[in-house]
């Protein structure tokens, strides 16, 4: 019962990738794993950049990190990332940035970042909206 399930998954995630995703996130994927470890709980948005990820880093969480995989967390622009908030809890400590465009803040575009004690990376969860742009005479 276990193949009839993998199979399709295996299916779907290569379908994504293929249909949505570019090389340039697939390539952005395959580095993460190999730096990050291979123990990730991933879940792709249609565009093949990622929506959530749950795991544990084999290194210490920098702020580096959302430049080097910017196209696979989908910002074009990580200069327009500001950190909104950084709570810290007995667990580890999250981070949201939101997304901005042209110095506006996008409603609901966000990254969250959660590390623990150590620093390890643990979650991602992502509502960041690539491709937004202001456009003349848009805002009034």
């Amino acid at each position: 019962m276990k193949r009839l399930f993998i199979i399709p998954a295996l299916i779907l995630l290569t379908w994504t990738f293929l249909a949505g995703g570019t090389l340039d996130t697939l390539s952005q994927w395959r580095d993460f794993l190999s730096r990050e470890g291979k123990n990730w709980r991933v879940t792709f948005q249609d565009t093949g950049r990622i929506r959530s990820l749950y795991g544990k880093s084999n290194q210490r969480f920098q702020e580096s990190l959302i430049r080097q995989y910017d196209s696979l967390l989908g910002s074009n622009n990580v200069d327009e990332l500001r950190l909104l908030r950084k709570e810290v809890f007995d667990s580890g400590v999250e981070y949201v940035y939101q997304q901005h465009i042209s110095g506006i803040p996008v409603a609901g575009a966000e990254l969250h970042i959660n590390v623990d004690r150590d620093s390890h990376l643990i979650s991602i969860n992502n509502s960041l909206n690539p491709g937004l742009q202001l456009k003349p005479g848009s805002i009034s």
